[in-house]
């Protein structure tokens, strides 16, 4: 039986993070912190500046698009989709908060997340790798670092 939606969610957020440079430590649908169900931990090795600050927001919608694209349903048709999902979606604007742009840059850079997500997700080796860590998540519960690094097919 493939992955659920949570599984995908989380999947999501890690292969971006992995993506863009981040370390990730765990990947979990079990969380032991308060007030979440899961998590992933990720260790940045650059975490301000503008690229810091975009790959977090990007790694912060990561997760609701992954869900999307495990559903079938299109986030650059209908972006409200995110909406749902808005813990995710404050995460995405306070970090770009951080970079005090105008209402109308906010929704440019916004936008450009997501079209950079959809691309991302939607190519065959990184859906395939999305799927692999969705599965592993699954079937575990929990991925360290080394069952995340074997399930995207990169041993350290």
């Amino acid at each position: 039986m493939p992955a659920g939606p949570e599984a995908w969610h989380e999947a999501g957020h890690a292969l971006a993070a992995h993506r863009l440079g981040g370390t990730v430590k765990e990947v979990t649908l079990e969380s032991e912190i308060e007030g979440l169900e899961a998590h992933v931990a990720v260790e940045w090795e650059r975490a301000d500046g503008r690229e810091g600050i975009r790959s977090q927001a990007l790694v912060a919608l990561a997760g609701a698009v992954a869900e999307l694209v495990f559903r079938g349903e299109d986030v650059l048709e209908d972006p409200t989709l995110l909406w749902s999902w808005s813990g995710d979606w404050d995460e995405a604007r306070e970090q770009l908060a951080r970079l005090k742009l105008d209402a109308r840059a906010e929704e440019a850079e916004l936008r450009s997340i997501l079209d950079e997500l959809h691309v991302l997700f939607r190519g065959p080796c990184n859906y395939e790798r999305l799927a692999r860590v969705a599965d592993a998540l699954d079937a575990h519960g929990t991925l360290d670092r080394g069952l995340f690094l074997e399930a995207i097919g990169e041993l350290d």
